[in-house]
């Protein structure tokens, strides 16, 4: 009796032991954090891996661009070799090796996008496996993250007016009370802190502006262009540079030779130089040869002449002689349309000393149309503005604008006399 008394208590005691237990949170973030864990880490490593991931994709977006850009520029400047070579080396310069993995495709025209079948573009496809610390120990096969690159050689327009001197401080010149308007674009290759120069207040209208080196503008001077400036821009070949003087053997159809009054003159060498003064020149179609003597024009004189070219060239250096047209100077001169000095309407020999000027200062009603190519010296320019020639090219050592002028680039008159075409090309990535 005394045994089943004692036996009720104990038996309502463990019955409010076990309910205390089941009540009891102690401990119970132990036991959540032990189930959750693996998913802790597991998100944990999914982040450190993606942004790993994401950044081995900007790096590989990087290397596909340049690669591409390096096929095109083989492509678009004819240079030996191929680009799809160019694009594997530069990608290998940037420490992306074939193989291992790693791929690189270069298609030249694209196979796809915006440009497929287009000549002048390279499409570059890149692949590579991923460096993975974590996510590859929950998912299956292998990760592979690409990149695709399309780069073109697009032309935004064409020079007319280019400075050819590599190292020469303001090797193209607007200074003064310049005001310019240009139909086609301005273009220095000196690579000078003021390779293209605008200062007083000169105005410039041209598009586009480009430079090896800088572009400065001080003081008051403006420049108007539709694409932004191109400063620390590549070079403009030498559109003329395969030209040569004629034969020196040449007999002279004049010496000493001075114009004045009313006078048709006919093609020929003219030996000593050729000086009109006051005088009304018509020049039949043709080349005139300058030799050992300057084109020089005085006083109030008129030029006439359809399908010439003038040539300044000598028995030594020393001896080339230079353009001097200056005064109130009335000119209608287009170059010649055929033969080995097509488009070209003063050329003078490449031979001719360094630091020598050419002026060819007539004012507003002088209209030339063709090529000015004064390889290794100065040329002082104004004129055009009141008369606007239709296509003038103006190409020397260095080029300097003083006062008011006109230059045109119509394709058509350009055309017409073949001169030659001065495409500015610029390698883009375009996809």
């Amino acid at each position: 009796m005394k045994i089943g008394m004692r036996a009720q208590p104990y038996g309502r005691a463990i019955g409010r032991l076990m309910r205390r237990i089941r009540r009891d949170r102690r401990g119970s973030v132990i036991i959540l954090t032990a189930l959750l864990m693996p998913a802790v880490l597991g998100f944990s490593a999914l982040g450190v891996d993606a942004t790993l991931w994401y950044l081995q994709r900007r790096e590989l977006q990087s290397i596909a661009d340049a690669a591409a850009i390096a096929g095109t520029v083989v492509t678009a400047n004819d240079i030996n070799g191929d680009a799809e070579a160019a694009a594997i080396a530069d990608a290998a310069r940037n420490d992306f090796m074939v193989g291992n993995g790693r791929t690189l495709t270069v298609s030249t025209p694209p196979t796809s996008g915006a440009y497929v079948g287009m000549s002048g573009y390279v499409e570059v496809r890149a692949t590579e496996q991923p460096t993975l610390y974590f996510v590859d120990r929950f998912v299956d096969g292998q990760i592979t993250i690409a990149a695709r690159s399309v780069a073109g050689a697009v032309v935004v327009g064409e020079h007319c007016i280019i400075g050819l001197d590599h190292y020469m401080d303001k090797a193209v010149e607007f200074a003064g009370t310049a005001n310019v308007y240009v139909e086609c674009g301005v273009a220095s290759n000196s690579n000078s802190a003021e390779s293209l120069y605008l200062g007083g207040t000169a105005d410039l209208v041209a598009d586009p502006a480009q430079a090896y080196g800088d572009i400065y503008i001080g003081g008051n001077a403006s420049l108007t262009t539709k694409h932004p400036p191109q400063p620390l821009s590549q070079r403009v070949d030498d559109p003329y540079s395969y030209l040569s003087p004629p034969s020196s053997s040449m007999t002279c159809a004049a010496t000493n030779m001075r114009a004045s009054g009313t006078v048709t003159l006919s093609p020929g060498k003219y030996c000593g130089g050729l000086t009109v003064q006051n005088g009304d020149v018509t020049f039949s179609p043709g080349t005139y040869i300058i030799n050992n003597g300057d084109f020089d024009v005085r006083g109030t004189s008129t030029l006439a002449g359809d399908g010439v070219t003038f040539i300044l060239t000598g028995d030594s250096a020393a001896k080339v002689g230079n353009v001097k047209i200056t005064g109130g100077t009335v000119a209608n001169l287009t170059a010649s349309t055929s033969g080995a000095y097509e488009g070209v309407l003063f050329y003078q020999n490449a031979i001719a000393p360094a630091g020598g000027s050419n002026s060819v200062l007539g004012g507003s009603s002088m209209e030339l149309e063709g090529a000015l190519y004064f390889p290794s010296q100065e040329i002082l320019f104004s004129g055009g503005s009141g008369a606007k020639p239709a296509c003038l090219q103006i190409i020397a050592d260095k080029v300097t604008f003083q006062g008011n002028g006109y230059v045109g680039n119509d394709s058509s008159r350009c055309g017409d006399m073949n001169v030659k075409k001065i495409t500015q090309v610029r390698v883009k990535i375009v996809e």
